[in-house]
């Protein structure tokens, strides 16, 4: 049996998968500041799951930038007391069984790939827009090659202040940006440009990645604080030079897609 989970910037999200092809349910549950009793909650969830028969694997992803064996989670700007740890060995030291790990939008794109609206593409470009903003590439139905991670939310948007796409258009980027949480904003003129600069965004994700079709997941997505249709009007009017625009999609999984990306990754 596989233990799965989602451990975002807000929320961590858990399943298992019994018969290694459906996942068996979901909790979710708020994502503590301090790794310490986000760990003792994954413990919680895993003691809970673990009734249902024996584990013989976890796999989950994390927000965050991990080392090159996806072992050390070297950053994270939600997760800052995660920052550095050897993810990886702690939880095989805790829970006594294989651990694959991986970055929480990667996962969420490859969920989005192999189960969700991007079945049956060659190369989807996968985005994630809520307290942060990551994405991934994935090709032929896996996360493709890469030196260290995917990170389209760090792309420079303002070459005098070096401000990058999530700062700006993230809910954190909110916060910041305006002292308040994005969903309390309701000037339609700052959102009309929050689509503009997010299209921006796409676009150079676009040009650099080369997708069949860009589909767009997280909190702001899901809630309709930006809207597909608006992005793709931008779109076409920034990808007037550009022989293949991709279509922007909007995901269909919603909380399901990291954990069917992990249990995915599980069985491979």
């Amino acid at each position: 049996m596989y233990f799965l989970f989602d451990i975002g910037g807000t929320k961590m999200r858990f399943s298992s998968s019994v018969d290694g092809v459906n996942i068996d349910g979901i909790e979710i549950v708020d994502t503590p500041v301090l790794f310490d009793k986000a760990l003792a909650q994954i413990s919680l969830m895993y003691d809970k799951f673990s009734k249902m028969g024996s584990i013989d694997k976890i796999s989950g992803g994390i927000a965050g930038i991990f080392d090159k064996e996806r072992r050390i989670l070297l950053d994270s700007y939600n997760l800052p007391d995660w920052k550095n740890r050897n993810i990886s060995q702690i939880f095989t030291d805790k829970f006594k069984c294989r651990i694959n790990l991986d970055n929480d939008a990667a996962l969420e794109g490859l969920g989005e790939a192999v189960y969700g609206v991007g079945k049956g593409y060659k190369i989807v470009a996968y985005l994630t827009v809520g307290t942060g903003l990551g994405g991934a590439r994935i090709v032929d139905g896996a996360i493709d090659v890469r030196n260290t991670g995917f990170e389209p939310g760090h792309q420079i948007m303002d070459t005098t202040n070096l401000t990058d796409l999530g700062d700006l258009v993230s809910g954190g980027g909110f916060k910041i940006r305006f002292g308040v949480d994005a969903r309390r904003v309701t000037d339609g003129k700052i959102w009309a440009e929050n689509e503009r600069i997010l299209a921006i965004g796409i676009h150079n994700t676009i040009v650099h990645w080369s997708p069949e079709i860009v589909i767009l997941g997280g909190g702001l997505i899901e809630e309709e604080k930006y809207k597909i249709e608006n992005l793709n009007n931008l779109l076409l009017k920034l990808s007037k030079n550009y022989p293949y625009p991709a279509n922007i999609v909007k995901s269909s999984l919603g909380d399901k897609a990291g954990l069917l990306g992990a249990l995915h990754m599980a069985r491979i």
